[in-house]
């Protein structure tokens, strides 16, 4: 594999994708957007499981690792037998090896449920629901205090099918993202949706290639990238770094243009219970005046990559994910946190 740089020469660019039906579905959708803007390029995918994929029978909270979902597929991009991956950028870790950049691609929806109704529920009407997500678990038991939350993990197929089979698993709903079943061909299962925060970045394609890789970064990718999906998700990765959060904390977003120059954060934490909560918002004008002498390393923007073009945007993103997360801090966030993380120890 050429990894020279020299557009001439190099044709063929090598993706590395998990092996689910969702995960390929974007990144076939991805080459295809790639093919299009560079029709000389040739494409082969190479699929891998990772640990997330491989341990099923706990909750992802408790198997104590990150990068659960991308951690195999970046050592293969770093021994160089990948250019570049395309990820969930939801399950990228908001603190990365030095050369991996990623670049935000897609705007997000919100959250479904799929029922194994035939009629639209309403959730007062659900008794069981299924979700692996401790965020989702949170906001459901913030709701309806009694609520029954199943685990239920797997790709989104092996969970439809559970949801399917009642008889073994008495589930009478999951609580999944639109963009995944839209994507997947499956958005006839959608029964309702859900005005929710939602992951950080949820819904929004990551592509992950090496900082030093020119000819992608530069010349390649650029032409995929979405700014306000960009903007949003520097927000939203910042905010999550600043509060030490992960998946196996329930940190919901909302994020929202209040106008074509000002965006607004909202964001909540809850406790496991679903009984405390710390919630707030704050907006920004992304055109705000930046102290130019203010030196930026990728890390300040989570990872996310950052061209000349919308420097300025970017760090107005990133200065509002710190505000807010300061702002929940002083709101006592840190108590919720530092008692969920003691009970995942335990």
């Amino acid at each position: 594999m050429d990894l020279s740089g020299d557009h001439l020469t190099r044709t063929k660019i090598c993706v590395g994708s998990r092996k689910s039906q969702l995960a390929m579905v974007q990144t076939e959708w991805v080459i295809n957007k790639l093919k299009l803007q560079h029709p000389w390029l040739q494409f082969e995918v190479i699929t891998l499981d990772t640990i997330g994929d491989n341990i099923l029978d706990r909750p992802l909270s408790q198997i104590g690792e990150k990068a659960l979902f991308t951690r195999e597929l970046e050592d293969q991009l770093l021994a160089g037998n990948v250019d570049l991956i395309v990820h969930s950028l939801k399950d990228m870790p908001t603190t990365l090896p030095d050369n991996y950049p990623t670049d935000s691609l897609v705007l997000r929806t919100g959250l479904s449920i799929p029922s194994n109704q035939q009629f639209e529920r309403t959730i007062s009407d659900v008794k069981v629901f299924g979700t692996s997500s401790l965020r989702r678990m949170a906001q459901l038991r913030f709701i309806k205090h009694e609520v029954e939350v199943k685990d239920m993990r797997g790709n989104l197929n092996t969970r439809l099918r559970k949801l399917d089979d009642y008889e073994n698993n008495k589930i009478d709903c999951l609580v999944l993202a639109t963009a995944g079943l839209i994507r997947n061909g499956q958005g006839d299962r959608i029964s309702q949706r859900l005005p929710w925060y939602h992951a950080v970045s949820q819904g929004a394609l990551g592509i992950e290639c090496r900082l030093d890789d020119e000819f992608l970064l530069n010349r390649i990718l650029p032409g995929l990238s979405n700014n306000k999906s960009m903007i949003e998700c520097t927000a939203e990765r910042v905010l999550m770094k600043c509060l030490e959060g992960g998946c196996s904390v329930p940190i919901g977003v909302r994020s929202k243009w209040l106008d074509s120059n000002t965006i607004q954060l909202e964001a909540i934490v809850l406790s496991l219970d679903g009984k405390r909560k710390v919630e707030s918002d704050e907006s920004r004008k992304i055109t705000e005046p930046i102290d130019k002498q203010l030196v930026w390393s990728i890390e300040d923007y989570a990872y996310l990559a950052v061209d000349d073009d919308r420097l300025i945007p970017m760090k107005n993103a990133v200065i509002l994910g710190r505000n807010l997360a300061a702002k929940m801090i002083e709101l006592g966030v840190q108590q919720i946190l530092s008692e969920i993380n003691k009970q995942k120890k335990l």
